[in-house]
């Protein structure tokens, strides 16, 4: 059943299905997605480098699966040591309510997401709303992160990783971003911890963002007048540390995801996996 009642505030109102990709086939519609595809290659850490290549990107067993994965060099990329696979969509919206099923990687330091970016403009240069009041008032948001997931964040009270919901403000003077007006929400889950599928989901309306994890309403945004900017959904792996023994850190490296070793990436659990996207008015 597509048919959604959304959770507070929108207890009463059905949304109506806009667009869906339940992964089904056996190919990516490349109609509805675009890969990330290239012949870059991002450092790492000592001596291993990452780089986008549509060959990461495929369909398994009705899931889109965002393979993290050693560079045999078939593909576009032939010059990283892994190729990671990450898609955004064609099809864009304006306000509505999104929502993806993911089924997150159970181990290895990389930073899985599913965002918005602007359709219009590149990032950071087109906004979908303007902050009316507090301390961020005149401020442009010009990104939402739905979810943002590393295995490696363990929540102490729980002690099953946890996740980020974050939105990223720029002033309208300077047109520079600033973490420190950046605000975010974490829910954490025995899912995380076993692989299982959790449904994140987000709510724009015109003066207000509401962020929800399994349902849950994690996040609220209020106080802002939306713009007519569409979004494109991204569903990315982004940065990461390799380490050879999983615990040293390289040079000056932040580690901020955490770390990952070589087995992490040959025994597969730094897989992300969809098993469905829709759009809903």
């Amino acid at each position: 059943d597509k048919s959604v009642v959304a959770s507070y505030p929108y207890a009463l109102k059905k949304w109506n299905l806009t667009k869906s990709d339940e992964f089904e086939g056996e190919t990516l519609d490349e109609e509805l997605w675009s890969p990330y595809d290239s012949n870059s290659a991002e450092d790492l850490g000592f001596g291993r480098t990452k780089g986008y290549d549509k060959n990461a990107l495929y369909l398994e067993n009705g899931r889109l699966v965002l393979d993290y994965k050693v560079n045999d060099k078939t593909g576009t990329n032939k010059t990283a040591t892994y190729i990671v696979g990450s898609v955004k969509s064609k099809y864009t919206q304006n306000q509505g309510l999104f929502t993806a099923s993911i089924a997150m990687p159970t181990k290895g330091g990389a930073l899985n997401a599913f965002w918005t970016i602007p359709t219009s403009e590149t990032w950071g240069k087109a906004w979908f709303a303007t902050a009316r009041a507090g301390e961020r008032e005149g401020m442009l948001l010009g990104e939402n992160d739905i979810v943002e997931f590393s295995p490696n964040w363990i929540d102490k009270t729980t002690g099953y990783p946890k996740c980020f919901v974050t939105d990223h403000f720029w002033h309208s003077d300077t047109l520079a971003v600033d973490t420190t007006k950046q605000h975010n929400a974490t829910y954490s889950t025995e899912k995380f911890l076993t692989g299982e599928p959790v449904e994140f989901s987000y709510a724009w309306t015109p003066v207000a963002f509401y962020y929800y994890v399994d349902g849950n309403l994690v996040r609220t945004v209020k106080n802002i007048e939306s713009t007519n900017e569409p979004a494109t959904l991204v569903f990315q792996i982004l940065g990461s540390d390799f380490s050879e023994d999983g615990k040293t850190v390289d040079k000056d490296r932040d580690s901020w995801a955490g770390l990952f070793t070589h087995d992490d990436v040959l025994n597969g659990t730094m897989k992300m996996s969809v098993e469905f996207c829709r759009w809903y008015k």
